[in-house]
């Protein structure tokens, strides 16, 4: 057993690998099953040279790539798949962005996008060290969550059913869909649980063509904003972006860029919140929670573990202050709202269609 004077003084998960100083050139081979025949591809994401074939019901889709050495030992004993994956799942949302493109622009039915979770096979292939790939053991079929499947049957409402697919359209790459039916399943809970928008009142009612009537769903989310509650606020604010959003797709022609489709995350964020706090059933509350739980898991885990993006986070690392130390409920409830809260320079960038950067 190691001591802990033997442990390293400084210590991160996939330490080994970035500081592995020897590498090889590799090709990373991604096989998905697709009923549909797509044509074949040459694209550039993130500056990365990605190039798709299909001649039968599985479409290829493959990359160079450069692998610490390390890292590809532990591939051939069956370990470290994760980072691959993360490889995949960095350049996954630009593949799923052209085969929309195909979709519309050949109006085919069947083309549809793919997660990590959908590939059929994932082979490495390393020249230098190997005559034939490395197959990783990757895909991994995965049980549903028991605390949600015991709640399921009796929780069984529209605007519930709602908030799932539009968690499946996100872990599906479908970023358009994703914020479709996080809207669709606002407004039925609106519906469920009888919110109505206030009139107005006062002399501005018999004034109607200087004061424009306010959007119902509008009057409907700004009825829930509490000044001295920021939970409540960042929803509001955040569902109010959302339906502009979802606007903008269903009637402007608009389309999420790949690289910001982390906003479908935040919607589902946001609708796990805001059901919290419209129900006053426990069970239904408890529900939720686990199921806004499982997405969270199962978002981790398709997207694997980044190399790239621990590198940068340890490059990076924030002093700890006072102002960092969560020490009660009023700095936990600011924290994870503020995390949640889509910020007007994200919403710009959503918006323009511009790459999003790390740090605004």
């Amino acid at each position: 057993m190691e001591k802990v004077e033997d442990l390293p003084d400084e210590f991160y998960i996939g330490k080994e690998f970035i500081e592995d100083t020897e590498t090889e050139k590799t090709v990373i081979e991604i096989l998905f099953y697709s009923p549909a025949i797509l044509d074949s591809f040459e694209l550039l994401v993130a500056g990365k040279k990605i190039i798709g074939n299909q001649k039968s019901g599985l479409l290829k889709i493959y990359f160079e790539q450069t692998l610490s050495k390390k890292l590809i030992e532990n591939l051939m004993w069956d370990k470290s798949e994760e980072y691959i994956i993360g490889y995949i799942s960095k350049y996954l949302p630009g593949i799923n962005e052209e085969i929309l493109r195909q979709r519309y622009n050949s109006g085919h039915f069947l083309i549809r996008t793919f997660s990590t979770l959908d590939i059929s096979r994932v082979n490495i292939k390393v020249p230098s060290i190997t005559e034939g790939p490395i197959f990783l053991s990757w895909p991994q079929s995965i049980t549903s969550f028991p605390p949600a499947k015991q709640l399921a049957e009796k929780n069984d409402e529209i605007y519930i059913r709602d908030f799932i697919d539009a968690g499946n359209a996100y872990l599906a790459g479908n970023y358009d869909d994703c914020i479709r039916k996080s809207i669709t399943s606002v407004e039925n809970a609106f519906r469920k649980y009888n919110l109505k928008s206030n009139s107005s009142i006062g002399w501005k009612r018999f004034f109607p063509f200087f004061f424009p009537r306010e959007r119902k769903f509008d009057k409907i989310v700004k009825n829930i904003i509490y000044a001295n509650d920021i939970g409540r606020k960042v929803i509001a604010e955040n569902l109010l972006f959302l339906y502009k959003l979802r606007n903008k797709i269903v009637h402007d022609k608009f389309r999420i860029r790949s690289e910001n489709g982390w906003v479908g995350k935040k919607a589902i964020g946001t609708l796990n919140y805001l059901y919290q706090f419209l129900s006053k059933d426990q069970e239904a509350v408890g529900y939720i929670s686990y199921l806004s739980g499982s997405f969270q898991m199962l978002d981790n885990f398709s997207k694997g573990e980044s190399l790239d993006r621990i590198k940068q986070r340890e490059s990076v690392k924030q002093e700890i202050t006072e102002d960092v130390i969560i020490d009660s409920e009023e700095k936990m409830n600011t924290f994870m709202f503020n995390n949640l809260r889509i910020i007007d320079k994200e919403k710009s960038f959503i918006l323009k269609n511009k790459l999003p950067t790390e740090k605004f």
